[in-house]
């Protein structure tokens, strides 16, 4: 039996999709959205695999939901699709790790951190350090080593309006 747990997980970053605002719940098992539109919030089940941490919340290139997991040294990604009377989730890709990410660096199994979906990229967790994980190419590459796991919320640039104006501080 699946426990239930009505608080919000901070540290799993949220995914905008459509009108919606997709939040983890705290143990894993569900999201809750939010309707900007409507101004409703709904809870939605994850796929019974789903529990814990190592969860990431992402969109596809052509506005879907995405679920990603790690288990077993593997990623899991689940899509949302729609469905006759309701949307379901649809097991979409398994990308083993250990084909990509030297074995030495898999003593424990990886975190996932991030995923950056302009380039296509995870962060994870591994024993050499923080990692990106490229799903177009399948390439690894070490950016960094650090002491504790933590969030990543990448982006791309940044526009201050005072710099931008020429104004000095």
């Amino acid at each position: 039996m699946r426990k239930s747990c009505d608080n919000l997980n901070l540290g799993v970053p949220s995914a905008l999709v459509g009108d919606a605002l997709y939040l983890a719940l705290d143990l894993g098992f569900n999201l809750l959205m939010y309707n900007f539109a409507t101004h409703q919030m709904s809870v939605i089940n994850l796929p019974s695999t789903f529990c814990g941490r190592g969860i990431v919340l992402t969109t596809t290139e052509d506005g879907r939901l995405v679920c990603v997991k790690e288990d077993d040294c593997k990623l899991y990604l689940w899509s949302r699709e729609a469905g006759p009377e309701d949307a379901v989730w649809t097991q979409s890709r398994v990308i083993k790790l250990e084909n990509l990410i030297p074995i030495d660096a898999l003593s424990t199994s990886p975190d996932v951190l991030g995923y950056v979906d302009s380039i296509a990229a995870f962060f994870a967790d591994t024993d050499d350090g923080l990692s990106t994980i490229d799903l177009k190419s399948s390439q690894v590459k070490n950016v960094g080593k650090f002491s504790d796991s933590f969030n990543i919320y990448p982006y791309m640039s940044f526009w201050t309006p005072s710099i931008a104006k020429g104004l000095n501080w």
